[in-house]
């Protein structure tokens, strides 16, 4: 009853109990972190978007998937997934502010959770459980809203806690990216992002800073961000990273994988590094990306594309309908 899968995709999100795709997607996002013991999968389908891909939902499809049945084992699972859900946001130097803290409430956060799920927050979820088989009455509410509201709510907190310390203890391993890496190849034909202008790159020579991007643009949106990308690399001194788009300073697309990883979408023999990620100017949607860049590349000059407002929104309504974002049809007047 946890996972409304129509919710998920609709908030660009998905589950690997049930998510199915193609190897080329596979094996052009790299694969699943290996790192994450918990939340790979929205990690995945977070940075394959961010790669193009379009996620939609197949309410015809049924998949047969295990419960849990037991107390013991549920709360297990909430231990889990709650403790490291908060080292992941330690590990990325992410504070928690006033709603994050009240997660750590038991009455609050349960309440803001069901909320944001849209779900009634004193009752059971009925049209969900009518829609498999189940009525439930007042009596099945009594019975459930002390155990979602203390026992899970403090097992989740606890777990919180200790997961958020032992990050900043530093007793939870330091990120690392397994699997194939992004393409390299394009439409273009040139050498991939880690490859020198005259030679192979060999990874490790230079120090990394020097293989950091000095140029970034950040936006806006539909105004014209990927011929930019496109023109730009096709200059001798520059090269621009592959994929276009890494939103790397975004803290819940790339931010976790950590330097490491976004070092080596660049040329460290290229005078001119640089990088195009619209999304870094998505704010609020996207917050902390300006202390992020500040903090990793404080040198590196800022790309601000403008268009006639009305035409951008329009464009961007179009890209939101493709990507079945938006829902609502366009009427003219």
């Amino acid at each position: 009853m946890f996972l409304d899968q129509s919710r998920n995709v609709r908030q660009s999100s998905a589950v690997t109990a049930n998510l199915l795709v193609r190897r080329a997607w596979f094996e052009r996002v790299g694969g699943f972190d290996e790192s994450l013991p918990s939340g790979g999968d929205y990690d995945f389908t977070r940075r394959a978007l961010s790669y193009g891909a379009l996620l939609s939902h197949a309410s015809g499809a049924i998949v047969r998937h295990p419960t849990i049945d037991r107390g013991c084992r549920f709360l297990r699972k909430v231990w889990f997934t709650n403790r490291w859900s908060a080292a992941r946001r330690a590990r990325r130097g992410v504070r928690p502010d006033l709603v994050g803290l009240l997660t750590f409430v038991p009455f609050f956060g349960v309440a803001l959770a069901r909320r944001q799920a849209h779900r009634p927050v004193l009752q059971l979820c009925r049209p969900r459980l009518v829609a498999v088989g189940l009525d439930p009455d007042w009596r099945d509410d009594l019975r459930a809203m002390p155990v979602l509201y203390l026992i899970v709510a403090y097992v989740a907190g606890v777990a919180r806690a200790s997961g958020w310390l032992s990050a900043k203890l530093g007793r939870v391993a330091p990120h690392t990216v397994s699997g194939p890496a992004a393409p390299t190849t394009g439409t273009t034909g040139k050498a991939p992002a880690g490859a020198g202008r005259s030679g192979p790159h060999r990874g490790g020579r230079e120090p990394a800073a020097s293989r950091l991007p000095n140029l970034v643009v950040v936006g806006a949106q539909k105004c014209g961000t990927s011929a930019l990308h496109y023109y730009l690399d096709l200059h001798p001194a520059i090269a621009m990273s592959r994929p276009k788009e890494l939103n790397y300073f975004i803290e819940d697309r790339n931010w976790s994988r950590g330097p490491e990883w976004y070092v080596k979408r660049f040329d460290g023999r290229a005078p001119v590094r640089g990088e195009t990620s619209p999304n870094y100017t998505a704010h609020p949607t996207f917050d902390g990306v300006p202390e992020r860049m500040a903090a990793s590349i404080p040198d590196a000059r800022l790309i601000y594309i403008v268009r006639d407002p009305i035409e951008r929104i329009r464009a961007h309504w179009i890209h939101n309908y493709a990507r079945r974002r938006e829902w609502e049809t366009c009427v003219r007047r």
